[in-house]
Formats: C-alpha cells, sequence, structure tokens
C-alpha cells in the first residue's frame, strides 16, 4: 500500500513510541513522509496538500495524519475527495477543550476513518459531533526490536519514571512521594530517554506507575514488560483488551496505601516476581508488538475503505 503519511520526525522526542510505530508503518508500506525534520520532503507551513501530491512520485492509496497536534498545521485535506483519508488519533479525551479541538480538526480535513488508541477515546468520539461513520481501535503496541531483555544485573529494586503533570496524571505524584519514603528499598526517579531508559528498565526489578486520568494502559506499560521487567500499577480497566491478568503477567495496587507491601512481597519473593515478568513479556512481544500491530492496521484500512 502506497501511503503519504503527514506528521514530522518526532524521533528524537522523548516519548518517541509514536514514531516507533510510524516506522514500522514504513516498512510494511511504502510510505513518503512529509513533515519537519524530514530532509527529502520538508515540511512547508500552508503548503497545500493537493500540491504536495503534485510532487510526490507516485499517487498515494490513502492519506494518514497522526496526532491533532501535528494534523492541524495541513492545510487543503478537505479539497482531497479521491484519496481516502485517515487520522490516528492521540489524547481525544473527554474534555470540552479536547473534544471542541478535534471537532475542528475533523470538519476542516474531512477524514474517511478515524482510528483510535484507547478505549476512553473511543468512548469520547460519540461526545464529537464532527466525527465520520467510519472508526477503529487499534490498541497500543511497542518496538520490540528495541525494548527487550538485556539479560543485565538488576540492581534497582524499584524504577518510577514518567509524566508527572498533576492534571493529566493526578496520582503520580501521591505515588512519588511514598515511594521515597520507603526505607531499605532502591529507588529510580531520574529520568532516561530512549537506550538509556530501554537500559534502565533493564536494570530494574520493577516498574512501579500510575495510571492517567482516563484509567487507560499507555504505552510505559508495554515498554517495561517487553524487557522483562515486572510491572506494578493502578488497575486500567482496559488490561483485559491487552490478555493481561493481575498475578499472572503483572500486578495492580488499589491504592497509594497498598504499594509497599506489594513493592516489599515482590522484592522477597523473587522467585515469583520473575515468573509473572517472563509471562508478561512472552505475552506482550508476541501479541503486541509493533510488526502485528500494522499488519491490524493494514487489515483496518482493507476492511474499512
Amino acid at each position: 500500500m502506497k501511503i503519504l503519511l503527514l506528521a514530522p520526525d518526532q524521533i528524537t522526542k522523548t516519548n518517541w513510541g509514536h514514531q516507533l510505530f510510524r516506522n514500522e508503518i514504513a516498512r510494511q508500506h511504502q510510505v513518503i513522509f512529509y513533515g519537519g525534520g524530514y530532509f527529502e520532503h520538508p515540511y512547508v507551513r500552508k503548503k497545500p496538500i493537493s500540491q504536495v501530491l503534485k510532487e510526490t512520485k507516485w499517487k498515494p492509496d490513502i492519506i494518514l495524519t497522526h496526532h491533532l497536534t501535528a494534523a492541524k498545521h495541513y492545510v487543503g485535506l478537505d479539497q482531497i475527495t479521491n484519496i481516502p483519508k485517515v487520522h490516528i488519533c492521540v489524547d481525544h479525551r473527554d474534555l470540552k477543550n479536547d473534544i471542541a479541538r478535534h471537532a475542528m480538526l475533523f470538519a476542516d480535513h474531512k477524514y474517511d476513518l478515524i482510528i483510535v488508541r484507547t478505549m476512553s477515546e473511543w468512548n469520547s468520539l460519540r461526545m464529537n459531533p464532527n466525527v465520520p461513520e467510519k472508526r477503529a481501535f487499534l490498541p497500543w503496541s511497542v518496538d520490540t526490536n528495541i525494548y527487550y531483555d538485556m539479560r543485565k544485573k538488576r540492581d534497582i529494586d524499584v524504577l518510577n519514571l514518567g509524566n508527572m503533570h498533576p492534571t493529566a496524571y493526578p496520582l503520580r505524584e501521591e505515588l512519588r512521594e511514598k515511594l521515597v519514603s520507603f526505607k531499605n528499598i532502591k529507588l529510580h526517579t531520574i529520568r532516561a530517554r530512549h537506550h538509556n531508559f530501554v537500559e534502565t528498565i533493564n536494570r530494574s526489578r520493577m516498574f512501579v506507575s500510575a495510571n492517567g486520568f482516563n484509567g487507560n494502559m499507555n504505552q510505559k506499560y508495554l515498554e517495561s514488560l517487553a524487557c522483562g521487567t515486572f510491572f506494578l500499577t493502578e488497575n486500567p480497566f482496559d488490561l483485559n483488551i491487552y490478555g493481561l491478568v493481575p498475578e499472572e503477567n503483572l500486578d495492580v495496587f488499589k491504592n497509594v496505601e497498598e504499594v509497599e507491601e506489594k513493592v516489599r512481597y515482590y522484592i522477597k519473593n523473587w522467585r515469583e516476581r520473575r515468573e509473572i515478568a517472563k509471562r508478561g513479556m512472552h505475552l506482550v512481544r508476541e501479541n503486541h508488538n509493533n510488526v502485528v500491530r500494522v499488519k491490524e492496521f493494514t487489515r483496518i484500512l482493507e476492511e474499512k475503505l
């Protein structure tokens, strides 16, 4: 399939997961990237997409945009009526401002298909007056060529990293304070990115985190599990979608007060922790890698368009 992918190159961003997914799309399809950071096709603000199409070496089968913050800058998509237009939606949250901004995006670009990555986004789409009839759900995935078990010495007891914004992740600050208070626990909270982040996960006996305000799984969960690191978090409401089961592939806590007991239990019972982590790793690497997910993405395009 030939795809014109309208998005900037975000490989240098701290959260590079979206770019890694787009790179896998490019491995499985013929893709022309058009966006900031691409030398061959640099993004020119306000250039109509009709002009971009004239400059490409072939006519795409679809035009793909990814994420509101990038997609809103492209102009003239509404004038393209002979090529299906698809948007991968990220952060379509159940908030008036987010819904209004996405409603404007959908109205301006006149998409044929919307794909969302979380169930809360799927549920919030019904509140958007301009959402197209065709829509699909595509769960998160991870690049297992980058996130894998490096067989490193695990000299960190607890890893606690991630966005600490109090509105987006309301429990994380309280969780961090609780973890810092634990005695005789080696805690790591220093920010790491890219391959250093992967190495830090691999040095950790467990990764302890908390959900965002919408209660979904997020990419960090899969990244940790893919490395064979035990994962402890709040109970995301969509765990079952990924086939993840508490005490089988990871574990969950009901509240922050329960965290210390769980942490100390799994540090002491290392064989049980290791077996749970191993089962989580195998499940994620087999079912939730980017290769599998892009194939699902392709099936969605073939069935919906």
